[in-house]
């Protein structure tokens, strides 16, 4: 058997040790994400489920490419007021500046309803910031580092329908523009060798499904959550080069002794057609392989697997939990040039700390994988 068919095989063969037969962020500012099986909803306090809550966060962070950042996440949390047996839902809006006159603004929403038959989510975004780029392939050297800054707003929206028991299927749009603003000059992005170089439009159609049995949806003890999504970016929808992506997600959550967890996820994407660099396969990032900065690997395969421990700490009412992780991927052009010493690791520990009700949490995570990394963050990573 080839060895890239053998280590595609890896997450089938770590999803039946635990009984199982087979979401571009800026570090401090990921996505909300999240179900909850409609059948392990338990019904609360009438008046309690009934009453929203809105929850404001401060953010302040220092990085060297933005400086000090500084702003705000607002979150309001409620449920339906004629059915309190659906998911909480939630709607986030974060902004925020940096005193190298970076901004990030970012609002969305995932909304459940009908006794969680569906659900809905969403985000609408905008983004003037520093990143890294280090040309494509799984072995780019830190010498191939240069900076630019880039301009982006993003739209998607995602709808479901839950067609058996834990089992939901839907669409899902997206559509992105992005414009560099600055560049190294002489470099790889100021020649444009690469596509996506002088910037980038895509506008996406597809297909999801997704298995859900997880026991809460912000941070699970127990349970399962799968899901494959393809999307195609034609240029008859506004793209300005057309690709494919096919994304494979599976997560695995065990219940160990007195509220400690042991969590899993094992991710797969494969990129097809002509895309932008901007939408290849990515390594790093705040969720994804913690201790690489956000691309600092990219092609048109990637696969990462990650586990993490949590345990609560006996502090404010059991508020704050304490987590170790670690993590190993890579990319590559096609499957068959995945290797099993070209692996990327990565691990690292962090703090929780639970700021309502519903679950909703703060994380500060310490990575070491390229280089130590800070992270403050919203919500597990997954």
């Amino acid at each position: 058997m080839p060895l890239f068919v053998k280590i595609t095989f890896l997450p089938f063969l770590f999803a039946a040790i635990f009984g199982v037969v087979l979401r571009a962020q800026v570090p401090g500012v990921p996505s909300d994400s999240g179900q909850m099986p409609p059948d392990s909803t338990k019904r609360t306090d009438t008046a309690r489920a009934r009453r929203g809550r809105v929850n404001v966060i401060p953010i302040v962070y220092s990085t060297p490419e933005a400086g000090v950042g500084f702003g705000a996440r607002v979150v309001y949390v409620f449920r339906n007021r004629q059915d309190t047996r659906n998911r909480p839902s939630t709607f986030p809006v974060t902004l925020v500046y940096t005193t190298k006159r970076q901004t990030i603004a970012r609002a969305q929403a995932d909304w459940w309803w009908k006794q969680n038959l569906y659900h809905l989510s969403g985000q609408v975004g905008y983004l003037n910031y520093p990143f890294k780029f280090y040309g494509v392939g799984n072995q780019q050297p830190n010498e191939a580092e240069e900076f630019y800054t880039t301009q982006l707003g993003d739209v998607f929206v995602q709808g479901e329908k839950r067609i058996a028991p834990n089992l939901y299927a839907g669409g899902r749009y997206e559509f992105r523009y992005e414009q560099i603003t600055r560049k190294e000059p002489n470099r790889i992005l100021d020649t444009r060798a690469v596509r996506g170089a002088g910037g980038q439009r895509s506008s996406g159609l597809g297909l999801t499904l997704g298995y859900d049995t997880r026991d809460n949806i912000f941070q699970p003890t127990g349970g399962h959550f799968h899901q494959f999504s393809a999307l195609a970016y034609p240029v008859f929808l506004g793209s300005r080069d057309p690709f494919g992506r096919y994304r494979l997600d599976l997560r695995r959550y065990v219940g160990a002794f007195s509220g400690h967890t042991l969590a899993f996820q094992a991710q797969f994407t494969v990129i097809g057609g002509k895309p932008p660099f901007q939408q290849l396969a990515l390594i790093g990032g705040p969720d994804l392989a913690r201790g690489y900065f956000e691309g600092r690997f990219r092609d048109r395969n990637m696969m990462v697997y990650q586990a993490e421990y949590r345990l609560p700490l006996p502090f404010f009412g059991g508020r704050f939990k304490a987590v170790a992780f670690g993590s190993a991927g890579q990319v590559a052009n096609r499957p068959g040039d995945y290797s099993l010493d070209g692996f990327h690791y990565a691990a690292g520990a962090g703090l929780r700390y639970r700021f309502n009700q519903e679950g909703l949490n703060i994380r500060f995570d310490v990575a070491y994988g390229q280089t130590s990394f800070l992270y403050f963050a919203f919500n597990e990573a997954f």
